[in-house]
């Protein structure tokens, strides 16, 4: 997974010195270290080397179902807005779909269950395939595109949606009294489009500049 290789040098480095507020707090790098939580302790409930496989699975349930809704909410809108797709790639939705299928089903089976084993390792394969195509084609777009203090900033709207229960998928639209809300997520999103706009304005205000500049001819 290409990204997590070119970032960790980074994430030591950041973590250990320098403003917290620009480099100890790094969305994607939070993002990074979930997925790698993920697929470990999804191996080790698949490969039995956990006590209580119930337990375990359970908690792990509740870990997925958290971090699809940061990515529902915030990681695919960022994506969407930096990029100009209105589309995650087919990949990582049928992955997505096949997750939600199979922890439906491992959430309301035994482990000894006949079907445990093949859905943990139908799970797993999931889940590679899923974060193999977001650490590919989503989260280098978000890292290479936001400044670093943008990247602190979207970490203060994860922190605020962990604090929301994770399957409620409704958090970006609340409405009162008929009216839509702002939330973190909403002024999130709309920040960052000002800022492209702005952005996407300067830049052709000086290209338009560099076309009326006259020609030096040595």
């Amino acid at each position: 997974m290409y990204l997590r290789i070119v970032l960790s040098s980074t994430r030591t480095r950041s973590l250990a010195s320098g403003p917290k507020r620009l480099y100890g707090r790094n969305a994607v790098v939070t993002i990074l270290t979930e997925h790698e939580k993920l697929l470990t302790t999804t191996k080790a409930i698949r490969d039995g080397k956990v006590q209580d496989k119930r337990s375990a699975m359970d908690e792990l349930i509740k870990q997925m179902f958290s971090h699809a809704a940061l990515e529902d909410q915030i990681i695919y809108p960022t994506f969407k807005t930096l990029s100009g797709k209105q589309e995650i790639s087919r990949v990582a939705m049928r992955a997505d779909d096949s997750i939600r299928v199979r922890l439906t089903l491992l959430g309301t089976m035994r482990p000894d269950h006949p079907d445990w084993d093949i859905q943990l390792h139908e799970l797993y394969d999931d889940l590679y395939h899923h974060i193999s195509e977001s650490e590919k084609n989503v989260l280098p777009v978000i890292n290479e595109r936001l400044a670093p203090e943008d990247k602190a900033m979207m970490q203060d709207v994860l922190d605020e949606l962990r604090k929301e229960d994770p399957r409620d998928s409704a958090k970006m639209h609340e409405m009162k009294n008929g009216l839509p809300v702002e939330t973190p997520v909403s002024k999130w999103l709309k920040k960052l489009t000002r800022d492209l706009q702005h952005s996407h304005h300067y830049r052709n205000q000086q290209n338009a500049k560099d076309t009326n500049s006259p020609q030096v001819v040595s």
